[in-house]
């Protein structure tokens, strides 16, 4: 059993409180419980297997899993013996905290499948491992907290229907992404999921197939930047991942009936 631990002294006057951070490399004899605990706990499972007892709720989070218990609750996690957990997690507490979960109703979602969130939980422990000072470690956690917590909502929304929830997951991350270079090859890696699984589910949700989509959205955002920016016409082509400014000026006219120019001026 060995942890990577960093923890900061409680300061109640902060919104947002990070008590501690770290990497659990758990064995058999792993196991936390907590009665009316004064914390909240969000860990993401990077391997292994183990079961969570909220309330009486059991849960088994395995590779690609979060779990997120919360204060005032009743906490029981414990590792597998043969499969022992790997994770990341943050413990924190406080008011901004509350009200996060409160205004994304995540106050009674325990479990989530969504490896494509991970990074959320390296920004945590990064952060935490900064040498910025406790203050600065608290306000920029709460910014990844609230960034993750609006995903999270997003998951939840999504858990009414199977098809729908690897479709709208699809959807979520494309709505979210600025970096535009990505294919989808690589939000299927990152989602762990086949590309043509991807493909069949989204198409079947909203009747287009996902990189249509994805075009969609660069020159929606495309416009934005038209009408609002003063970058060139060849600088948003690049900012959008377009490899040629005339193959992107050339779909955006087919799009809206207007060159980028022309469309600029109107």
């Amino acid at each position: 059993m060995r942890e990577d631990i960093v923890s900061f002294a409680e300061n109640k006057d902060m919104p947002f409180r990070v008590l501690m951070c770290g990497i659990s490399y758990c064995d058999y004899s792993y196991r936390i419980e907590r009665q009316n605990s004064e914390l909240n706990v969000i860990e993401y499972i990077i391997s292994g297997t183990g079961t969570v007892n909220d309330n009486g709720r059991i849960f088994n989070p395995r590779e690609g899993d979060i779990y997120f218990l919360k204060r005032g609750e009743n906490h029981l996690y414990y590792s597998d013996a043969d499969e022992p957990w790997t994770k990341i997690w943050l413990n924190f507490s406080g008011r901004l905290a509350s009200k996060i979960t409160e205004c994304y109703n995540l106050e009674k979602e325990v479990y989530f499948h969504a490896p494509e969130l991970k990074s959320y939980f390296y920004e945590f422990y990064d952060i935490s491992r900064s040498c910025i000072g406790a203050k600065a470690v608290c306000e920029q956690s709460s910014v990844v907290f609230l960034r993750l917590a609006q995903r999270l909502c997003e998951y939840c929304k999504d858990k009414t229907s199977a098809r729908g929830s690897v479709a709208y997951k699809v959807k979520n991350y494309i709505d979210d992404m600025t970096d535009y270079s990505q294919k989808l090859d690589d939000i299927a890696q990152k989602m762990s999921y086949s590309k043509n699984h991807i493909i069949r589910e989204f198409k079947a949700e909203f009747g287009i197939a996902p990189y249509e989509y994805m075009l969609r959205r660069r020159f929606e955002i495309a416009g934005s930047l038209l009408k609002n920016t003063a970058y060139s016409v060849s600088e948003i082509s690049e900012k959008l991942g377009f490899c040629d400014t005339g193959y992107f000026s050339g779909q955006f006219g087919i799009r809206y009936g207007a060159s980028p120019s022309e469309y600029r001026k109107k």
